[in-house]
């Protein structure tokens, strides 16, 4: 089980613990206060270099032949935040200081792991998908003179087919300009109201064009 230790800096344990939270990692949170001269003895055997999770403000004890072990820790336990590059993560084997949540990737399962990989190489495809989607709406769109907002309402026109009001419209037009500025792709019958709409296979808006050709927007 992981164990983390964390200064005052709320808004970085707060980052922390949900990402931990959300891919189900067990772990043990402790504040600053928590940390006692056991834990720091504990720390020494798991690094080769106790400087690992030390800021600079200590390195002057690296040539220190004076100072013992447990002088040096007192010193560190005097003032924490001073010393300590917080937060600091406990594995079974190793010690890890000023942790970002980019650092906790390691701590998933196997599997896990290449879960989210393709998780995100889907989202990588969708997103270059929805990019050759929308250059080529702008490209028909110019093509054909229409306007967005004539597009947009031809496009609900399509789409509802039960009573509608302008705030439903409205919403409509909000959704879909988050689609487009996002390069995210719409619902499945949106995209066959656009393809009627210019007259043309929805095969068509995802061919990807010589962007040369492409009419700006």
């Amino acid at each position: 089980m992981l164990k983390l230790y964390f200064d005052n800096n709320a808004v970085r344990r707060h980052s922390i613990e949900q990402w931990l939270f959300s891919h189900n990692i067990s772990f043990q949170s402790y504040v600053i206060d928590d940390l006692t001269q056991t834990d720091l003895f504990r720390f020494f055997t798991k690094t080769k270099d106790c400087f690992s999770f030390l800021k600079r403000t200590s390195w002057r004890y690296k040539l220190d032949n004076q100072t013992t072990i447990k002088s040096f820790i007192a010193m560190i336990l005097s003032d924490k935040k001073k010393y300590l590059e917080f937060p600091l993560l406990e594995t079974d084997t190793d010690v890890l200081s000023n942790v970002l949540v980019d650092d906790l990737g390691r701590f998933l399962p196997r599997e896990q792991k290449e879960h989210e990989r393709r998780a995100l190489l889907r989202k990588a495809n969708e997103i270059s998908l929805g990019r050759i989607f929308w250059d080529n709406v702008a490209f028909y769109r110019s093509k054909t003179n229409i306007r967005y907002l004539a597009l947009y309402q031809n496009i609900f026109n399509l789409t509802h087919t039960v009573e509608t009001t302008t705030i439903d419209f409205n919403r409509f037009c909000t959704r879909l300009k988050e689609y487009r500025n996002s390069y995210l792709l719409p619902p499945e019958n949106w995209i066959e109201a656009i393809a009627d709409i210019f007259e043309i296979d929805v095969d068509e808006l995802f061919q990807e064009k010589i962007q040369k050709y492409l009419l700006p927007r």
